[in-house]
């Protein structure tokens, strides 16, 4: 626990000395209150990501929470489906008043169009959080080396502030500057608008992923599936990732994964699920990048980022 606690600390100093200090809030951990088994950290008023969408969505409904959740649960199952997935906003207006429509029947085409754009509004607001934690994350990985290997949901915030609080860092992970700048080689390449299937294979190889065949092309779409996206296999008819991952290791087997790139991947899956709320397909080696290339330039060496122009990457 001790271990835990001065990881805790650490990132909290980490993010406190970034570039998102002004945005991104880790608590500070109450030591007086934590023992062997317990990590406890100072309140962060605020509410959790997904219950900060959802209450927004009702009030521009009218304060309809049940119809919010049907909306969102509906628009989300879209996505697992791969129906009416756009990477850009494409459509989004219409998309938005359907939502109204599907809600309310009674109102006139004025009310639906202000409400579209309210929703049109908190759908911005709510991408541009996202895109943040993005960025903040990537740049605990790439360049702290110590981030908060479970993500999920109930361990973001949105601040009475506005501010994100990331919260829960009981299973903060380290990363050794070698596999830092590994796994930033292969979100590098991957992250291209247009990525070379061999040099993704090879920076895998280089990071120490082995399979049975030495196939690159399974090796790109394991990478693809690890540190960007599921949706190849959604396209090809598997319903889960899971599934998709057992398509991959029929054609030929990882072998060998590195232990380094398991919390990342993991990491990279509990964000597509809070794009999923979004019904955003999210690439998470397209908002890595920039971070990534960052760190490879430097080499891995901690860098005063004020002097190089890093901006967050928009997920409008």
């Amino acid at each position: 626990m001790k271990q835990t606690i001065y990881k805790s600390q650490v990132v909290r100093g980490n993010m406190r000395n970034s570039p998102y200090k002004n945005k991104v809030v880790v608590p500070q951990p109450r030591i007086d209150l934590c023992s062997k088994n317990l990590l406890v950290m100072e309140y962060l008023p605020g509410k959790k990501l997904a219950e900060y969408i959802e209450d927004r969505l009702a009030s521009i409904l009218g304060g309809d929470v049940v119809s919010a959740r049907k909306v969102l649960k509906a628009k989300q199952q879209a996505l697992f489906e791969s129906k009416d997935v756009g990477h850009k906003n494409h459509g989004l207006f219409k998309q938005l008043s359907d939502i109204i429509g599907e809600t309310d029947n009674s109102l006139s085409m004025t009310q639906r169009a202000s409400k579209a754009f309210q929703l049109m509004s908190m759908t911005r607001d709510a991408r541009r959080k996202l895109s943040l934690l993005l960025d903040a994350t990537g740049w605990q990985i790439f360049h702290d080396g110590l981030y908060n290997g479970d993500p999920h949901p109930g361990n973001i915030l949105v601040l009475d502030s506005g501010k994100l609080g990331l919260i829960d860092y009981g299973q903060t992970r380290r990363l050794a500057t070698t596999d830092r700048l590994a796994i930033a080689k292969v979100v590098s390449e991957l992250g291209k608008q247009h990525p070379n299937v061999h040099k993704v294979a090879n920076a895998m190889r280089s990071f120490g992923f082995d399979s049975r065949d030495d196939n690159d092309e399974n090796t790109y779409h394991f990478a693809q599936l690890y540190f960007d996206s599921d949706s190849v296999g959604k396209k090809l008819g598997f319903a889960t990732p899971q599934k998709y991952l057992m398509h991959l290791n029929s054609v030929d087997p990882m072998l060998t994964v590195p232990d380094p790139a398991v919390f990342v991947a993991r990491t990279s899956f509990l964000f597509r699920g809070l794009g999923a709320l979004l019904q955003r397909q999210l690439h998470t080696s397209q908002n890595w990048k920039q971070q990534a290339d960052l760190a490879l330039a430097t080499d891995g060496r901690e860098i005063e980022l004020y002097n190089l122009g890093l901006t967050p990457i928009s997920t409008d």
